[in-house]
């Protein structure tokens, strides 16, 4: 009989664990968790900790980038505002 449990983040599952002899591996049930994918951890709580970890990474590299985004458009905006000032 196989040992599994499931790792969730914030409420969600997000894959599940699976004992093997080298420890328990991850599979994911989410794509954004995929870079988890078949990774080897000693205890489901490492896993839950890495999947934790990997989420944080990601909603800061979202917020960092809508961020640049909007710093883009701002950008571009003046420069048009300018480019309309000049008759150009």
């Amino acid at each position: 009989m196989s040992e599994s449990f499931i790792i969730e983040v914030r409420r969600a599952a997000v894959g599940l664990v699976v004992r093997e002899q080298d420890g328990f591996r991850f599979f994911s049930a989410n794509a954004a968790f995929a870079e988890l994918e078949s990774r080897v951890f000693t205890h489901p709580s490492d896993a839950e900790n890495a999947a934790v970890h990997h989420a944080a990474r990601a909603a800061d590299i979202r917020r960092r980038g809508a961020g640049a985004s909007i710093d883009a458009a701002g950008r571009r905006r003046a420069e048009r505002d300018a480019a309309s000032r000049t008759g150009l």
